[in-house]
């Protein structure tokens, strides 16, 4: 049995239904349990990865989820066939702007020896203002004999289209959330009956805070937002139009870092951007939400802390590394983010307080005398 922590509220505004299309959460969460409480904290950020370098919103052939979020009606067919039987059948339909109905149906597939088929059939229709109504289907055979065998492509009405919109579907967002824990009703189960009351009591983003007070440009944070510790949790709207959660991040002394991504590349373009994107490093008390927990982000002239920082990339950002050092009298903890055109380091803490443990011997007062006047060395 499993069942759902939380899920992203419905924000597009296009449909009040259940399955309404909403922002896709594709990152690997971070996970850490609050000491205090013994509550399970979850971090996760909503972001296409698949389609990251797109600005707006995009419908293509590789990217149905784009056009059903644009309001055309989608529906897509994977067939698997071996040895002459259906092994797999699989279909998925959205319309008017929502998940509309899936299946899957599991067949008996014949011998391997006698060959393989899978194809993806699609289909289309211009709803909403969605101008998407291309159908088609790719095929790709594998068969032969105790002699010869071949696998060849045996339909392809793939087409290049891009329909393509200045703005996104729907807000992103990044998530900290309380998903597992005893202190609340219902945020635990052990068997099926509990997980359906836990599913029922997941987390939205209603029942989480919103943390502002930071500049979208510059990210200077000018009012410190936080949450109770204790809480469901917090959310950062992200607040440029085409940004979007880039990575999954790390957690690092109890400080949540993420990156965000903002593609600046030709609308038109389909696989490939021209100019520069930004990648965004954002930094937050895992409990609290605070964004004071960077070393890297204090400004000590100005006596300020900033959400993040900035950086330009020619690819999507890379995931921070953590690096610990001793040296010069210190220890450092540090984040290193290298990738294509970028390469910064920020640090995360540095003490001097534990080095001076690697070289400093407890005496009692007879071993002090002994050192330092030669007396009681007995």
């Amino acid at each position: 049995f499993a069942a759902r922590t939380f899920r992203v509220a419905n924000l597009g505004g296009k449909s009040g239904d259940e399955e309404a299309v909403r922002a896709p959460i594709t990152f690997q969460t971070l996970n850490a349990v609050q000491p205090n409480t013994n509550a399970l904290r979850t971090f996760v950020g909503t972001g296409d990865r698949e389609n990251l370098l797109e600005k707006g919103s995009a419908c293509r052939l590789s990217n149905p989820l784009g056009c059903a979020a644009q309001g055309c009606a989608v529906r897509t067919t994977l067939t698997v066939e071996r040895g002459g039987s259906t092994a797999l059948t699989s279909t998925a339909s959205f319309q008017d702007f929502r998940y509309d109905s899936g299946v899957m149906n599991p067949g008996a597939a014949g011998p391997a020896c006698g060959g393989a088929q899978v194809t993806l059939t699609w289909s289309n229709e211009d709803e909403n203002t969605c101008l998407n109504d291309n159908d088609g289907a790719i095929q790709y055979t594998c068969d032969g004999d105790a002699n010869t065998w071949s696998c060849r492509e045996t339909a392809n009405t793939w087409a290049a289209i891009n329909y393509q919109r200045p703005n996104p579907t729907h807000p992103q967002r990044y998530y900290g959330f309380r998903s597992f824990t005893q202190v609340v009703a219902n945020r635990t189960f052990d068997n099926a009956a509990e997980a359906v009351s836990f599913d029922g009591a997941r987390l939205t983003d209603g029942d989480l805070t919103a943390l502002g007070g930071f500049d979208p440009n510059t990210g200077q944070d000018t009012g410190q937002p936080s949450v109770d510790p204790d809480s469901n949790g917090w959310y950062i709207n992200y607040q440029l139009p085409s940004e979007r959660t880039g990575g999954s991040g790390t957690i690092v002394a109890g400080c949540v870092l993420w990156q965000s991504f903002e593609p600046s590349g030709a609308p038109q373009a389909v696989c490939s951007t021209t100019g520069t994107n930004v990648a965004r490093l954002y930094q937050a008390r895992f409990t609290s939400g605070a964004a004071n927990c960077v070393q890297g982000f204090y400004d000590t002239a100005t006596d300020s802390w900033a959400r993040f920082t900035s950086t330009t990339t020619v690819a999507a950002p890379p995931e921070p590394a953590l690096q610990v050092s001793i040296g010069g009298g210190q220890i450092s903890t540090t984040v290193n983010l290298q990738g294509p055109g970028t390469q910064t380091t920020t640090t995360i803490n540095s003490v001097t307080d534990s080095v001076k443990s690697l070289y400093q011997l407890e005496l009692d007062r007879r071993g002090h005398d002994c050192r330092h006047g030669g007396t009681h060395c007995e």
